[in-house]
């Protein structure tokens, strides 16, 4: 027999027991255990084995309706197909409970006279009180019979004659068998051998499952099947298949319905509960619940802590709410805030937050936002908390109109203040930028020139005008700042200010003062949990101007030491820190590494945050380097599709990584900006090559000319830093086409830490010389190129470049180059844009996806498509896709 998940001693103890009744000696074993914990599993398994070996079965389940009839629990055993049913029961009438019983034990005397017999009753907690009241009888009556007895029930409660017959089966030593939870290696080895690999950044939702091994083995095969659906998904609970979230809710289907309803009221309110809250959700009453959450408390669903109730995981929880109709989801959240309205002033944060999932319009949630803050009920701050909720659940747009209809009618100078702070705070952490800038001139107007306030407004407008890329005005506001600011002893306002200058200062490519300067503001910050997150955003500058000037053991310190200090005091820093070491990783060309570090990182808070977009921007990364394209675009379109702006590093990278899995021409705005803010070339200093590379593909040299004008001022800007001086040989050796700058390239980069330029880099000087029939030059230079891919582990360039070095040794020896395939041929003959389109509609988007990914209209999407076709012969979009397929394969 196949052991259970988890249950290996307790089957082998089991098995123990058949084989002692094969020989003629009986038992009886309690299996005690709450829902999910595999009991059903185990009798059905134990029976299906006793059959196999020619022993009689006789299986029966409570429901909660034997409670209701009598002797119907026990009288369910005998109706197994034996052929004579309960007719020798039911006959003579049922008599006396002795009769009866003497009745059923001579048919189990009988039975077992012929063959072994196993007897399953399952959820006995259900039985009748007459069931309870014979089957310690029965049991006594067949002890020296070869009969074993399984008895499965949930959780034993003092009191009841269900609860007492069962607690007398159990009384004697060895006859109580409890099932427990998984240990945590018994998931982690089940999850290895069901998905091929350690569970690393599923650790955290595989904790949610407590050890249930019904729960453990859904979950394994839900994050199995939504990576195999979709890589890209850093899976939280919502992410996972609809059918997975039943079947959680599914291990409820045995108990009080109303259980789940108590559920949903958890799940809506997100906290622990109280009993009279719930009656008034369920338009019920405390004294009519009070035996369904007795059920639940004796079936471990709920648990009860200082006077409230809640679920006793969060997983339960979370499936509950996600398969709630929306309707029904809308109500309760409606009558949540009806309720809470009800009650005295401090539970306006609360209410804003059932009322941003159902209201109907923008109207009312802003009217409850502004009556809440200028009421007092609720802190200006609470704005931030609204645009958090709407940002993190995708909807950009309303939290746009909200956040400026209330803007525009706080009139307090003061709360004016604390919600363009909060707000401004929350909107960079999802880089989604509203101009707030007449909101901020109009508080500038009415506050008091010499106050606080003003100089935390002169700060948020520094931060304004940086974002419209007008860093020179934003550098006034700064010094403006930090003079009123130092003028009011107002610290906020100065170290926020100053990381806007840090943030100019780097863009720029002034890598020493922003190095040293975030040293200094570092000191300013104090130690309160306001200033926290500026201290984070400064040591993040400071650890990635470290690392642009190569100086990567003090940028990994930097992280390490931040990572050590911020957990100690808030374990949430752990995911930030952890996101930027896997980025550093991905620079030291340790592509393991730092997908590791990815997978540790847990982005359940915000999904679709900046965390989760930095995540998914290095594991696209990784993905293209190891030559895995079509699962780096779903990485990078992902990016893109949840926010446009190409403001960002983050975008930026993703744009130019799709571009390059593509083959087309990064948006024009990247080229455009990169005199202003050169973040990316000093982040990935090997852009510079790729951006000149694509241009000219493009034929737009005057794109690739700002490349290399922007790569050669910060190698100047920066002297002594290789991986620069690198990348601005790099670039102006291919717009030039110089075999002697690629050459000085490959010589820069050797005292560069960066692995990936520096194969780059030697793999376009080999090009070159190949081009001129060097074959001296070109072999080496190819050849150290592959050695460096491949010791990264980044199997696509390192193929790339072994096809180039075969095709170098066919023409050494005179042999042709192999006949390029007629399907590459026609592939070659696209144009860049007609082979943007092939691959989009590849991916499964429609022409309107297409266009408004690439910025084309349909018509012309539609164009390029039937181009497409006509050119690599095939009729329509499936044909296209198994093309492609088969071309990637």
């Amino acid at each position: 027999m196949e052991n259970l998940v988890g249950h290996t001693r307790e089957v082998g103890h089991l098995l123990d027991h058949l084989k002692r009744m094969e020989k003629g000696t009986g038992h009886h074993t309690v299996i005690e255990s709450p829902p999910g914990m595999g009991r059903t599993t185990l009798l059905d398994r134990l029976a299906e084995e006793a059959e196999s070996r020619g022993m009689r079965v006789l299986s029966g389940r409570g429901t909660r309706l034997d409670r209701c009839v009598q002797w119907s629990t026990l009288m369910r055993l005998f109706q197994h197909p034996l052929g004579q049913g309960i007719s020798f029961l039911t006959d003579h009438g049922t008599g006396h409970v002795f009769d009866l019983a003497l009745r059923m034990g001579n048919r189990l005397t009988e039975y077992a006279s012929r063959q072994p017999v196993l007897v399953t009753l399952d959820d006995a907690h259900w039985s009748d009180e007459m069931t309870a009241l014979l089957l310690p009888m029965l049991v006594e009556h067949t002890r020296e019979l070869p009969i074993l007895w399984l008895i499965g029930c949930g959780p034993l409660r003092n009191g009841g004659p269900v609860s007492q017959a069962l607690e007398l089966l159990t009384e004697e030593q060895g006859h109580l068998l409890r099932l427990g939870p998984l240990l945590d290696e018994e998931v982690t080895s089940l999850y290895q051998e069901t998905v091929g690999e350690p569970p690393r950044g599923h650790l955290r939702l595989l904790e949610k499952c407590r050890g249930v091994p019904s729960l453990v083995v859904w979950m394994v095969n839900a994050l199995r099947e939504s990576r195999s659906t979709d890589p890209t998904r850093l899976c939280e609970v919502a992410d996972l298949p609809d059918a997975f979230h039943h079947q959680v809710v599914s291990r409820l289907d045995k108990l009080d319905p109303r259980i789940n309803l108590v559920l949903q009221v958890n799940a809506v309110l997100d906290r622990p509960f109280t009993l009279h809250e719930a009656a008034r959700l369920l338009d019920s009453t405390p004294t009519n619940l009070l035996p369904v959450i007795d059920e639940a408390l004796a079936n471990d669903i709920l648990k009860a802590r200082e006077g409230r109730l809640e679920s006793t995981d969060d997983l339960t929880r979370e499936s509950v709410y996600l398969t709630m109709s929306p309707h029904t989801r809308h109500a309760f959240h409606r009558e949540a805030a009806a309720m809470l309205e009800e009650r005295p002033s401090g539970t306006r944060a609360e209410i804003i937050r059932h009322l941003v999932v159902c209201s109907e319009s923008d109207r009312e949630l802003t009217d409850n936002l502004c009556h809440a803050i200028e009421s007092g009920d609720m802190s200006a701050d609470m704005l931030a908390e609204t645009t958090h909720l709407l940002l993190a659940s995708g909807r950009t747009a309303r939290a746009r109109s909200v956040v400026l209809a209330v803007l525009e009618r706080i009139s307090y100078p003061s709360l004016l203040y604390t919600a363009l702070a909060g707000f401004q705070e929350t909107s960079s952490q999802h880089s989604s930028f509203v101009d707030v800038s007449p909101h901020v001139e109009r508080a500038l107007r009415t506050v008091e020139p010499g106050s606080e306030a003003r100089a935390g407004l002169l700060a948020i407008r520094a931060g304004c005008l940086l974002e419209q890329g007008r860093p020179d005005q934003a550098l006034d506001s700064v010094e403006e700042a930090v003079t009123l600011g130092l003028a009011t002893r107002q610290t906020t306002a100065i170290v926020s200010a100053e990381v806007v200058r840090l943030r100019i200062a780097f863009g720029r490519g002034d890598l020493d003062f922003a190095r040293d300067h975030a040293g200094e503001v570092l000191q300013r910050i104090p130690g309160s949990a306001t200033a926290t997150k500026a201290h984070r955003t400064t040591r993040l500058i400071l650890a990635v101007a470290l690392a642009s000037q190569d100086r990567f053991v003090e940028a990994s310190s930097t992280i390490d030491m931040a990572l050590w200090e911020e957990v100690a005091a808030d374990a949430s820093a752990a995911p930030f820190w952890e996101a930027h070491r896997a980025l550093l990783l991905l620079w030291r060309g340790e592509l393991d590494r730092a997908e590791q570090a990815c997978l540790r990182v847990d982005c359940g808070v915000d999904p679709s945050g900046n965390l989760a977009r930095d995540v998914r921007s290095v594991l696209g990364h990784i993905h293209l380097l190891r030559g895995e394209e079509h699962v780096a675009r779903q990485y990078f379109h992902r990016i893109l599709a949840e926010d446009r702006s190409l403001s960002c590093p983050r975008q930026q990278e993703a744009t130019l990584g799709l571009a390059r899995a593509t083959g087309g021409l990064p948006a024009a705005e990247i080229y455009g900006s990169l005199e202003g803010n050169a973040t990316l070339l000093l982040r990935s200093p090997e852009s510079a090559a790729h951006l000149v590379r694509l241009a000219l593909k493009a034929n737009r040299p005057e794109q690739a000319e700002r490349v290399v004008h922007t790569s050669t001022r910060l190698a100047r800007e920066n002297p002594g830093t290789a991986s620069l001086l690198g990348a601005a040989r790099h670039a102006s050796g291919l717009f030039m086409n110089d075999p002697g700058l690629l050459q000085a390239a490959v010589e820069a980069y050797e005292d560069s830490p960066r692995p990936f330029p520096r194969a780059l880099a030697l793999e376009d000087a080999g090009r070159a010389a190949a081009r001129k029939g060097d074959t001296a030059r070109s072999r080496p230079r190819l050849s150290r190129a592959h050695e460096i891919y491949e010791g990264c582990g980044a199997r696509g360039p390192a193929d790339r470049v072994a096809r180039a070095l075969r095709d170098l040794t066919r023409r050494s020896e005179g042999t042709p180059a192999a006949a390029t395939p007629a399907p590459d041929r026609a592939w070659n003959e696209l144009s860049d844009s007609e082979r943007r389109v092939a691959l989009l509609v590849t991916d499964g988007l429609t022409n309107r996806e297409v266009a408004d990914r690439i910025f084309l209209s349909p018509h012309t999407v539609d164009s390029h498509l039937r181009s497409s076709f006509r050119k690599l012969e095939v009729r329509n979009r499936v044909e296209l896709a198994r093309l492609m397929i088969s071309r990637i394969s």
